[in-house]
C-alpha cells in the first residue's frame, strides 16, 4: 500500500505560499486540468494547479531538483483531501 502511495507522488514542500508537489512522472495538460477540475475545493479562490520547475528555495535538496512538479495554490485547510489529490494523480498511471 506503501508503495501504490508513492507509485508518482514523490514528495511536497511549501514554497512561501505555494504547494509543491514533487513527482515520480511528468503530468498531462489534460491530466492537470481534470485534476484542477475535480479538485478545486483545495485551492483558494481563482487558485491553480500548474507545472512548474523547482523553485530556487529548494536548493538545499539538490537530488530532487530534476523532478516534475506541481504547484498548488493550496488552501491550507483541506489538508485531509490531499490524499485524494495523490490517490487521483497515481490512477493516471495505473496498469
Amino acid at each position: 500500500m506503501i508503495n501504490n502511495f508513492y507509485r508518482v507522488y514523490h514528495s511536497s514542500r511549501y514554497v512561501g505560499g505555494t504547494l509543491v508537489i514533487r513527482l515520480n512522472k511528468q503530468l498531462t495538460d489534460a491530466q492537470i486540468a481534470i485534476l484542477q477540475e475535480e479538485f478545486y475545493e483545495l485551492l483558494d479562490e481563482g487558485g491553480k494547479i500548474r507545472t512548474c520547475t523547482a523553485f530556487e528555495q529548494e536548493h538545499d535538496e539538490p537530488d530532487l531538483w530534476n523532478l516534475p512538479r506541481l504547484a498548488l495554490d493550496f488552501n491550507r485547510r483541506n489538508h485531509g483531501y490531499m490524499v485524494a489529490l495523490i490517490r487521483r494523480i497515481n490512477s493516471f498511471f495505473d496498469a
